[in-house]
């Protein structure tokens, strides 16, 4: 039996970020690490695109 997997979307500003999260005993990183990560590259290329 496969096992579960979970995904959300979420929309900030004008960036859509969708998320799929599996267990914890497969993933690398924390779903809140995951969401954390994504919103900083996006405002990383914000900020260049400004500069």
């Amino acid at each position: 039996m496969e096992k579960e997997k979970t995904g959300f979307v979420m929309k900030i500003g004008g960036t859509t970020f969708i998320v799929n999260a599996m267990p914890v005993e497969n993933a690398k990183h924390t779903q809140e690490e995951l969401v954390k990560a994504l919103i900083a590259k996006e405002a990383m290329a914000l900020n260049a695109d400004v500069a």
